[in-house]
């Protein structure tokens, strides 16, 4: 339904495009951080991290800063596809408000979906069934 109110219009655009992006987003985030593991697995570099004397915590850590570089670096670009669609789309009232309802949107999305699916990185190593505890005894 269009409405004859652009503020309206540009307000239902913004929120749409935000849970597309955010859906895609969180969709994506699992194949990276699966290929992060994976790539661990493939290459059997897993079990030399895993028996060494480094924590699992500093793995998975250092697994999460490099997803949460990905996530940001994409989170970037879509608020500047965000900001340069509103001002292509709206152009007669694209100004700063709008581009702080961007902002302010896609930040409060981005950022909750970050923290609903990092406890993916978790059971994407298998942790949650005890695989992590199985890999370091399977190769002692």
């Amino acid at each position: 339904m269009i409405s004859s109110n652009p503020t309206t219009d540009f307000s239902r655009w913004v929120h749409f495009s935000n849970i597309f992006s955010a859906l895609f987003l969180s969709i994506a985030s699992g194949f990276v951080l699966t290929f992060l593991i994976q790539h661990e697995y493939e290459h059997k570099t897993i079990i030399n991290v895993l028996a060494a004397p480094t924590s699992r915590t500093t793995f998975i850590m250092s697994k999460l800063v490099v997803w949460l570089l990905w996530y940001v670096v994409i989170l970037g670009i879509s608020i500047l596809i965000l900001i340069v669609g509103g001002s292509i789309l709206f152009p007669d009232n694209f100004g700063i408000n709008e581009i702080q309802l961007i902002l302010s949107t896609a930040a409060n999305t981005r950022i909750l979906s970050f923290i609903a699916t990092s406890p993916l990185l978790y059971d994407t190593l298998g942790c949650g069934n005890g695989a992590c505890f199985a890999l370091k005894k399977q190769n002692q």
